[in-house]
């Protein structure tokens, strides 16, 4: 193994030599990519007209965390050193950064004129969104008294005269900004918070279901607002601070201080730069003027917008549910049920007792996990259980279930990662909670973000089968397994488990240099292994075959591995959902790999590593191949054993690599193109929900 590995890493090492790298692309360029194919779903006529607006607040949702982290840090890059260049392209940071706002411009530009698009069709089933200036005089009467009635008094605006300071604004906060001129002529700026009322809409009496935006009312009426001033312009803006904090300084070793330390940097996060100002279009110069200056950004941040600053989702969910045509606005209904491999009226703990299994989610159930460790907690021959913990639903059952395990006397450890971006709120009441409740609770590990998914349950010495454990793909978070595609194993295999419980004894004591016999674990091994498993194809020439199934690939070391069996005549899929910094199809290099995303109604979340042309080994992980991943998480690949299990992963990857209706090929640009290489194209999120339905175990 090792004479594999010394191998591989010497052709690395000669590839990097020849630089530039022709197969490699920036990682935001790929990402705006893929989130391209998310607006190009809220495009689509043969989309429900709901599942469209959803597809449009998801795009929306995803430029927003893109300001916030990624063009944060890359100017936090060009702030301490401004000649940094990304070694995928050999381009200054400085100049990608300027690119990455034009993409977004347009693609910004796009999703406004789709917003309308489905505004009219939105209208077409008696639903109206109606701007204020278009309604006639009897109208703007009757919503200047509305306005009179709710919202005048509510407002607390603020007036700032030149030359003094603006108060702090939150990000993503929309504000009315009024340019005024007092009696004496004096130049001033006034702000007004557009308050959170219902849906963000006010509805309008009379016949039909019109509705008017709330900051647009607002905007209406500012001089009633500011009186005794002249205004001389006037719009809506939010600022988008930069929200990548660093929780790694000064970290405590116990949960108390752990807890008070990420409180104290959430604080923090809220006065952050500012990367962005987004402004309502048609806005004034005077005052884009103003925002450039106060906030220190150059006229690229400005981003213009059609659309309004929060889409009204609730609203059009409802009136639409009660249209006569509402079964054609939203997706079929579809209900995750029970898994065939498991019999609902025995125990969950006693059948994975006898047999690995394997849960497809969304379309099976995450039911049976809870059940497990319902099971767990009352079962006496159950001495403790231990989870690793990253993002939770507020609501959790999951959380229930160790509460009742500690009730009943059980040992329960729980790892509570509390630096899971912008759940670390929410994971800290989570472990106040656990902790009330008698369970031991242990935050992170030092510098390493804990992002494995594991469970592991233990029995007294005597009994027949001592642990039991759960290995998963995504998340414990009891809303998202039902809207991404994760596996979750459960399994009482003896070298898997004990390795598990040799992973948990290194989380315990600090150490994680733990030798493993079945799993991989990063940051010591996960890359090695990989590069190993790679390599061992590589050997085999033609006859080497890799299948991969991830979320993004950054990391060099594995991707310079590929294009080195890519060389050597390797056959490699790879099942991208988003990044992808490798370039497939480049002559010479990588024109053996083969990548696709997949895009429709589920978010593609699961991680699959696959090698050999028969699966001779297939692991699957908590970890994408990014270098965050390899070095610094603590991340988990489990290998399936199982006939069974091993046969479903081959129809995963048979079903996917088959979808030309919502799969997109990735070309040798990086750009996502029609998959018109597929003879006999399907959707695999469809065929996999057929293929649900198809069993009577409805949960």
């Amino acid at each position: 193994m090792m004479k594999s590995l010394s191998w591989a890493l010497g052709m690395i090492s000669k590839t990097r030599q020849e630089g530039p790298y022709p197969y490699t692309q920036n990682r935001d360029v790929s990402w705006l990519r893929f989130n391209m194919r998310v607006l190009d779903e809220a495009a689509l006529p043969e989309v429900p007209l709901y599942e469209r607006f959803r597809f449009l607040q998801i795009f929306q949702s995803n430029i927003d965390e893109f300001f916030m982290i990624r063009i944060g840090s890359q100017f936090d890059f060009i702030n301490v050193k401004s000649d940094v260049i990304d070694w995928r392209t050999g381009t200054r940071i400085d100049v990608i950064i300027k690119e990455l706002f034009d993409i977004v411009k347009k693609q910004v530009d796009r999703s406004g004129r789709i917003y309308h698009q489905l505004i009219e069709e939105l209208r077409g089933q008696g639903i109206s969104l109606v701007d204020s200036v278009s309604l006639d005089q009897v109208d703007k009467k009757i919503l200047k008294a509305i306005f009179d009635q709710r919202l005048k008094d509510i407002l607390k605006p603020v007036v700032v005269y030149d030359g003094d300071a603006l108060p702090e604004i939150e990000s993503k906060t929309p504000h009315v900004i009024v340019r005024l001129k007092d009696r004496d002529g004096r130049l001033a700026i006034g702000l007004a918070m557009i308050p959170e009322i219902g849906d963000h809409v006010i509805k309008l009496p009379g016949s039909g279901l019109r509705y008017v935006h709330v900051e647009d009312v607002i905007l209406s009426y500012c001089e009633a607002i500011f009186k005794d001033m002249k205004v001389i312009g006037r719009t809506i803006f939010a600022v988008t601070r930069n929200a990548d904090i660093n929780f790694y300084d000064d970290l405590y070793d116990d949960a108390y201080n752990m807890r008070i330390k990420v409180k104290e940097l959430l604080v923090i996060r809220r006065h952050l730069s500012v990367d962005r100002i987004e402004v309502k279009d048609g806005a004034p110069p005077n005052l884009i003027d103003f925002l450039t200056t106060s906030y220190r950004v150059d006229h690229d941040q400005i981003q213009a917008t059609r659309m309004p600053f929060r889409i009204p989702m609730d609203l059009i969910r409802h009136q639409l549910l009660r249209s006569f045509r509402n079964d054609q606005s939203f997706y079929p209904a579809f209900e995750p049920v029970w898994p065939d491999s498991l019999d609902p009226q025995l125990s969950v703990m006693s059948q994975v007792e006898k047999r690995d299994i394997l849960t497809f989610l969304p379309f099976e159930s995450f039911d049976p996990l809870i059940r497990l460790l319902g099971e767990a907690a009352t079962d006496p021959d159950v001495v403790s259980i231990k989870i690793t913990i990253y993002r939770l639903a507020s609501k959790a059952r999951l959380i229930e279930q160790l509460v009742l395990a500690a009730e009943h006397g059980k040992d329960v450890l729980v790892v509570m990662e509390l630096r899971a971006r912008f759940d670390e709120m929410n994971n800290i009441i989570f472990s106040e909670r656990l902790e009330r409740a008698g369970c031991r609770i242990i935050h992170g590990f030092g510098t390493h973000k804990v992002h494995s998914k594991l469970i592991l349950i233990v029995k007294k010495p005597h009994a027949k089968v001592r642990r039991i454990v759960q290995i998963g793909t995504g998340n414990y978070h009891e809303t998202t397994v039902r809207q991404y595609t994760d596996l979750s194993l459960m399994t009482a295999h003896e070298g898997i488990t004990s390795d598990v419980e040799h992973i948990f004894e290194g989380l315990e004591q600090g150490n994680k240099t733990i030798r493993l016999n079945h799993l991989i674990a990063a940051p010591i091994g996960f890359r090695k292994t990989l590069l190993n498993l790679i390599a061992e194809e590589t050997r085999k020439g033609t006859k080497g075959r890799i299948r991969l199934k991830i979320n993004a690939i950054t990391e060099s070391e594995l991707m310079d591995a590929l294009v080195i069996a890519s060389r050597a005549g390797v056959r490699i899929d790879i099942i991208v959902r988003s990044i992808t910094c490798l370039l497939p199809g480049i002559k010479h290099h990588t024109e053996h790999i083969h990548m696709s995303s997949i895009v429709g109604r589920f978010l593609e979340h699961a991680r699959i590593l696959a090698f050999g042309e028969d699966y001779e080994a297939v692991y699957l992980s908590s970890a994408d191949l990014m270098t965050r991943n390899v070095e610094r998480r603590i991340e988990v690949a489990t290998p399936v054993y199982d006939s069974q299990v091993l046969d479903r992963i081959k129809e995963i990857f048979d079903i996917q690599l088959r979808d030309g209706i919502k799969g997109r090929k990735i070309d040798a640009s990086g750009c996502h193109v029609a998959a018109d290489h597929i003879e006999h194209p399907i959707d695999s999120q469809s065929y996999f929900i057929g293929q649900a339905t198809k069993t009577k175990r409805q949960t």
